[in-house]
């Protein structure tokens, strides 16, 4: 399934674009800078204490994080999770991953179920009201994919008048769609490969994804 994804993704037409950075997450929200101050250094005493940090993300997403079969065993892997790993060994802890829905990860956080979000998550300014973002390790595009017969019929955003729109959700492009894309009929699904077979099923004419972007 993976392996189909990525080809699929390649064979996708990139039709629009927004640039924006990617960051983790922590969860230290609503509180002026000295209070900030003292959260993290509460929750990072706890997190040495009880010897491990757990990261919360949503593994459908390739190539931040997604499952691969390694030896026989499946893995959740991805250069999201190398970030974590470092994370983990540099405060010299160890690494739990809790895989969950991309619409609950903020949830997960707020409630300490996690520790930290490290799952291709933008910062937007909704967002920051509730958590604390790290800076920013990754710049990436906002993009619409469509199958190639359907590119020359979606070139603006006024041409998107009646038509199904993918997006993941709770995500930062459901977002952008609602926003952007002129009288679509938005289908918000819980997995990226969801929105790929969908697709690939013609349930939708285009979905929204993210794609990297070299750091200025």
């Amino acid at each position: 399934m993976k392996r189909k994804l990525g080809r699929l993704l390649m064979l996708l037409l990139v039709i629009m674009t927004v640039i924006l950075p990617l960051a983790s997450v922590t969860n230290t929200a609503n509180a002026a800078t000295t209070q900030k101050t003292t959260l993290t250094d509460k929750h990072l005493s706890s997190i040495k204490k009880k010897g491990y940090i757990t990261v919360g993300l949503s593994a459908d997403y390739p190539p931040y994080e997604f499952h691969q079969t390694i030896k026989g065993q499946d893995k959740i892997v991805g250069f999201d999770i190398s970030i974590a790993e470092k994370i983990a060994k540099d405060l010299g802890v160890k690494l739990k991953v809790n895989e969950m829905g991309f619409d609950a990860l903020l949830g997960a956080l707020k409630t300490g179920k996690i520790d930290m979000i490290i799952s291709g998550m933008s910062k937007t300014p909704e967002r920051e009201k509730e958590v604390t973002f790290s800076k920013s390790y990754l710049n990436v595009k906002q993009v619409v994919m469509a199958k190639k017969e359907d590119a020359g019929k979606l070139r603006s955003s006024s041409d998107y008048e009646g038509v199904k729109v993918g997006v993941q959700k709770q995500s930062f492009q459901e977002e952008l769609a609602q926003k952007e894309l002129f009288g679509a009929k938005i289908t918000s699904l819980q997995k990226m490969t969801d929105l790929v077979l969908n697709l690939q099923n013609n349930k939708i004419a285009e979905f929204t994804i993210e794609v990297q972007h070299p750091m200025n």
